[in-house]
C-alpha cells in the first residue's frame, strides 16, 4: 500500500495529472484534501479484519487509505475507470482490496458489513434509498454529503424537510451527525459545506416488511399537500376502506403526512398486510 496520506493538495494536483485525468462534473467529482478529515471519517467505523466494507465512490482513495488500513476487506467501487486503474497500482499489493469499476445505481449493495462514501450530489437520495433496501445485511452506513442534504436524511416530525427518506431511516436505525466538513477540504472547491453522517441499522429488519412499508410511505406523499384521506385514497383506489383504516387508528382524516409519526405508518402496512 502507498505508505503516506492521499488526502492532500500535492497528491491530488500531481496524481491527476500523471494520470491525464480532470474532475468531472457529471460525477460530482471533488476531491478531499484534508486528510485530518478522511481519518475522522474512518475512525467513526468499527472495523477489523472480520468486516466487509464497500466504498462508494473512491477517487483517488482518501478515504479508501485508512479502510484499507484497518485490515477489514474493502471493496472500492469507482464510475470513472482512469481513476479505478490507478486505484489498482495503490492498492496492488493489498490482498484484502478489490476495485470495481461500475456505477453504484447498478450495483449490488447487499452483503456488506460497512458502507461509506462521498456521495455525489446529484444522486445523494437515490444512493441513500439503495443502502436503506439492503440494511438488514449492513450495520453500518457513513456518508458524506452537501449540507443542504441533510435536513431530509434526520428531519423530524412537523418539519418542512419530513418526509418517505427521514421516516424511513428513523424506522431502519439511528442517525447521528458525525462532522462538518468545510468546502475548501476539497479539490476543485464545491459551492457548499459538506456534512459526514452515520446511520446504525438495527438487527432485527425484516425486508419484506420494509419493502411494504417503503411502498406505503411513498405512496402517502404522492401529494405532499393533499390530506391524508386523499392520499390513501389514492393509493388504495378505494375511498370507504382508507377511510375504514383511518378510523381504526384514530387518525383525523384532514391530516396531512406530514403529520403523522412513524409508529402511524408502521401500523397502517401491518393492516394493510394483515
Amino acid at each position: 500500500m502507498i505508505d503516506h496520506p492521499i488526502a492532500n493538495k500535492e497528491y491530488v494536483i500531481k496524481t491527476m495529472v500523471e494520470i491525464t485525468a480532470k474532475p468531472l462534473k457529471k460525477w460530482g467529482q471533488n476531491f478531499l484534501i484534508d486528510d485530518k478529515v478522511a481519518e475522522a471519517i474512518v475512525k467513526s467505523i468499527d472495523l477489523d479484519a472480520k468486516k466487509r466494507v464497500l466504498e462508494i465512490g473512491s477517487g483517488l482513495g482518501a478515504l479508501s487509505y485508512h479502510l484499507v488500513k484497518s485490515k477489514a476487506r474493502v471493496d472500492l467501487l469507482e464510475i470513472d475507470p482512469l481513476l479505478s486503474e490507478h486505484l489498482r497500482k495503490v492498492f496492488k499489493n493489498d490482498l484484502a482490496v478489490t476495485v470495481i469499476t461500475q456505477d453504484v445505481l447498478k450495483t449490488d449493495l447487499s452483503g456488506y458489513d460497512v458502507i461509506v462514501g462521498n456521495l455525489p450530489y446529484y444522486i445523494t437520495t437515490p444512493i441513500i434509498e439503495q443502502v436503506l433496501d439492503v440494511a438488514s445485511t449492513t450495520s453500518t452506513f457513513v456518508a458524506m454529503v452537501q449540507k443542504e442534504a441533510y435536513p431530509r436524511i434526520n428531519a423530524k416530525l412537523g418539519s418542512e424537510s419530513y418526509g418517505p427518506l427521514s421516516i424511513l431511516i428513523s424506522y431502519l436505525g439511528k442517525v447521528k451527525t458525525v462532522s462538518k466538513v468545510s468546502k475548501v477540504c476539497f479539490l476543485p472547491t464545491p459551492h457548499v459545506d459538506s456534512l459526514v453522517f452515520k446511520i446504525d441499522f438495527r438487527k432485527d429488519i425484516d425486508p419484506a416488511f420494509t419493502k411494504e412499508l417503503t411502498k406505503v410511505v411513498k405512496g402517502l406523499f404522492h401529494l405532499r399537500r393533499k390530506t391524508i384521506l386523499n392520499n390513501l385514497y389514492g393509493y388504495l383506489g378505494d375511498k370507504e376502506k382508507a377511510a375504514e383504516l383511518l378510523a381504526k387508528l384514530n387518525i383525523p382524516m384532514n391530516k396531512r403526512p406530514e403529520e403523522l409519526p412513524l409508529s402511524f405508518y408502521v401500523s397502517l402496512t401491518q393492516l394493510l398486510n394483515a
